[in-house]
């Protein structure tokens, strides 16, 4: 089964988010995560779409976690309004967008190029970077945007149990002769690099920034 490397909570734009500095990089995130964030409900549900029963019901504990049908606001609710806090504080980045954009359209790509594992093993590759990189930032987070980190504070646990049940769900597909473990693998790292994509676009904007 995969190895997974944890390597977002080492990137040069959480370790500025974890620091504090500079405060505007909480807008720069928000609009550059934003259109990735907002394509999560239809790249999940092409992957739900396509499973068995028995993968679907596992997945559909995730789907309503995401759409908010489980005690909780959605996902993209919750971004919603760190989205429109941070911005109004600290200014729009508009221009960033293009970064969750071309992988939001990566991500429904990569997600409708095969069976539900492809979906399911892209799925991981966000989910498991998460819960440690946004708690290694929740104390800021709350001290720099008040009520507005909830988002963060929500997916420092939830994303958890998203990692555990998108591996249960591979384990399941390499069982029953569903996937390969080269197509789970290249699928995974494929969608890690439009992951990384959003964050080192972000992260050289910032850059270019701090030096005018």
């Amino acid at each position: 089964m995969l190895s997974i490397d944890q390597w977002l909570i080492e990137h040069p734009f959480f370790v500025a988010l974890r620091t504090g500095f500079p405060k505007n990089a909480w807008a720069m995130y928000a609009e550059a995560a934003a259109p990735l964030i907002y394509t999560v409900p239809t790249f999940l549900g092409v992957t739900l779409a396509r499973t068995d029963a028995r993968a679907r019901e596992i997945l559909s504990e995730v789907w309503a976690e995401e759409l908010g049908m489980a005690e909780n606001l959605s996902h993209p609710v919750l971004f919603q309004k760190f989205h429109q806090g941070v911005t109004q504080r600290w200014g729009r980045h508009v221009h960033l967008q293009r970064f969750g954009v071309k992988a939001g359209i990566g991500m429904i790509e990569l997600c409708s190029s095969g069976d539900w594992p492809v979906g399911v093993a892209a799925m991981l590759a966000h989910e498991s970077q998460f819960p440690p990189a946004y708690e290694s930032m929740l104390a800021v987070a709350k001290q720099d945007l008040g009520d507005d980190s909830e988002f963060f504070d929500v997916h420092a646990l939830v994303d958890i149990e998203h990692t555990q049940t998108s591996t249960r769900l591979l384990d399941y597909a390499l069982t029953k002769g569903l996937a390969t473990e080269d197509e789970i693998e290249a699928a995974y790292f494929a969608s890690a690099e439009l992951l990384r994509s959003v964050f080192d676009g972000v992260c050289a904007e910032m850059n270019a920034a701090s030096t005018h």
